[in-house]
């Protein structure tokens, strides 16, 4: 596994594929859907955005405050799928943001490694 310690770590650690979600986005602010935890990497392998109320709006998607994506429309219930490969380190946060109030459930699948 990755072991990203440039003190000459153990190379003793987990490395998980791993799903998350959350449903039913409606604020119009950015709304935390990852935080990595302590002595942790994550790969993020695809992030699938979709609209279900029939608004159509533009979406954002960051690390911290860095776009990964930026005022990307979306129409009404359609889907928008993220699919570069991200590294996100200790205490990154993974962010979605919408202009508009529409309803959106976002899905991502990532490999999570944890180091010792």
């Amino acid at each position: 596994m990755a072991n990203p310690s440039t003190t000459g770590g153990t190379g003793a650690g987990t490395e998980v594929l791993r799903r998350a979600y959350t449903n039913a986005i409606t604020a119009t602010t950015d709304t935390t859907i990852h935080t990595v935890g302590d002595n942790k990497l994550v790969t993020i392998l695809s992030v699938v955005m979709t609209e279900t109320s029939d608004t159509d709006t533009k979406i954002d998607l960051m690390v911290n405050d860095n776009f990964l994506i930026c005022q990307v429309p979306v129409a009404g219930e359609q889907t928008y799928i993220f699919s570069d490969k991200v590294i996100l380190d200790d205490g990154d946060v993974l962010k979605f943001d919408q202009n508009d109030a529409a309803n959106f459930d976002v899905w991502f699948s990532y490999i999570e490694q944890e180091f010792a």
